[in-house]
């Protein structure tokens, strides 16, 4: 469960993050 939680929370910042970059792309 614990391991869930870490691996959901990890993909979520992934996602973050590559939304990040393609605004910046986008704007940029």
């Amino acid at each position: 469960m614990v391991r869930f939680r870490v691996a959901f929370w990890e993909t979520r910042i992934l996602c973050q993050v590559i939304v990040l970059f393609y605004v910046i792309s986008v704007l940029g």
